[in-house]
């Protein structure tokens, strides 16, 4: 059983998803970072250094299309089974009202 809210494998997950919009991702002092070119696509994989992490986390991938966008984030186990989010029905910069942010 795993609390995601409070476990320290989705944290860094999020961290790396979201950190990989500002560019700023690349740790290399707990990750082992390989890049790779598929066609259309690149893609990033993070293999933690972490002897613990380790253990249940073999890689983070994340997917990247042409204009930078991160397209799919898969976090493989050491079994090599496997969780995948793809992105889909992307909206980017959408205006929202006011009203949405009111009290």
């Amino acid at each position: 059983n795993v609390a995601i809210g409070s476990n320290k494998l989705f944290k860094q997950l999020n961290s790396l998803i979201a950190n990989s919009i500002t560019g700023d991702m690349f740790d290399a002092n707990e990750f082992r970072v390989t890049y790779f070119k598929k066609k259309d696509k690149s893609e990033v994989h993070f293999a933690p250094k972490d002897q613990g992490f380790s253990k249940f986390i073999k890689t983070f991938q994340i997917t990247y299309n042409q204009t930078g966008e991160v397209t799919e984030v898969r976090m493989v186990e050491p079994s090599d089974d496997y969780t995948q989010i793809i992105f889909t029905n992307r909206v980017v910069n959408k205006k929202i009202s006011n009203e949405v942010f009111a009290h």
